[in-house]
């Protein structure tokens, strides 16, 4: 009896993956570029059935690029298997797959091609040696579609020992996205664009309490923080110049974050551990009060500095 049940949940799974591999829809094929899903601006479409032109005629590789809605229940590199079968592509023909409402996408290839270029370097074209995955997650067909060209055509260059150029309008639509990551004038590099980010949503947080709007770019307490942050930076000229201090040149204000400064310092060595560890265990509806005593340091520390 098990061998009979076994036998025909066997025969239901072939069955039902028959039946999904016929009920998916294979789009028509339009020659280099099939883009069903309409995502492609026409100036970067010409310019990719322009250089599959140029690769064919030099390099015998028939690339096309096939763009789609959905899969259908199939997973990608199922759907390109089919679609190349389908279209009835040869030996030396490369099939690049994007399903643009599932943002995923795979290669299939003739058995020619994939010798001289290789799954792994095709792969990879699609992940890491391009920007094509996170643009086509980002809804970013044409920039996608211009990086994944780009290291395309390194490839071919490289393993076809060729000097293709890519047509201009792929080379710009690339570029494009390049400029617009390059840092402006009077931002800072690598390091300093999280401080960027941050000081740029203080910015906009200042500009929206002025208007009467919500905050919502960050927690009330990192805004304050941060806020108290730039007015030092900004202000530190006229802060400096407008205390009192004392005979050692020391301010009040300049006390206060001494002290704070070496509270920090101890609190971090075995025995001031320890003892805040046996204090929370003693007194656990009082471990969580450390924060409001931080916030009145910081009100202090703000109220003294206006002054």
């Amino acid at each position: 009896m098990k061998k009979w049940i076994c036998g025909i949940l066997s025969l239901m799974l072939v069955l039902t993956s028959a039946f999904a591999l016929a009920d998916a829809r294979m789009p028509v094929s339009r020659g280099a570029l099939t883009d069903d899903a309409d995502v492609l601006s026409n100036e970067v479409s010409s310019a990719i059935v322009e250089y599959a032109g140029d690769v064919k005629d030099e390099t015998g590789v028939d690339m096309h690029v096939a763009v789609v809605h959905f899969l259908d229940g199939l997973d990608a590199q199922t759907y390109a298997n089919q679609l190349f079968k389908e279209w009835e592509l040869d030996d030396q023909a490369v099939l690049l797959l994007c399903a643009a409402g599932e943002d995923s996408f795979a290669t299939a290839m003739g058995k020619k091609a994939e010798n001289k270029l290789s799954k792994q370097n095709m792969d990879n074209l699609m992940y890491t040696s391009s920007d094509f995955a996170n643009r086509i997650a980002a809804q970013e067909y044409d920039i996608g579609f211009a990086k994944y060209f780009v290291a395309f055509n390194d490839l071919i260059n490289k393993r076809y020992d060729e000097s293709l150029k890519l047509p201009k309008a792929l080379s710009r639509a690339a570029s494009d996205e390049v400029v617009a990551d390059e840092v402006q004038p009077g931002q800072t590099t690598t390091a300093g664009s999280l401080w960027q980010q941050i000081t740029s949503g203080v910015q906009q947080n200042s500009q929206n309490g002025q208007n009467g709007q919500n905050s919502t770019y960050m927690p009330n307490l990192w805004y304050q923080t941060m806020q108290g942050v730039q007015d030092n930076s900004s202000h530190y000229t006229d802060y400096y110049e407008n205390h009192d201090y004392g005979d050692n040149g020391i301010g009040v204000g300049g006390w206060i974050i001494l002290v704070i400064l070496v509270m920090i310092i101890f609190s971090q060595s075995h025995p001031a551990r320890k003892a805040k560890r046996n204090y929370q265990r003693r007194y656990p509806q009082r471990s969580g009060n450390g924060w409001l005593f931080g916030l009145l340091g910081l009100a202090l520390m703000r109220i003294l500095r206006r002054r």
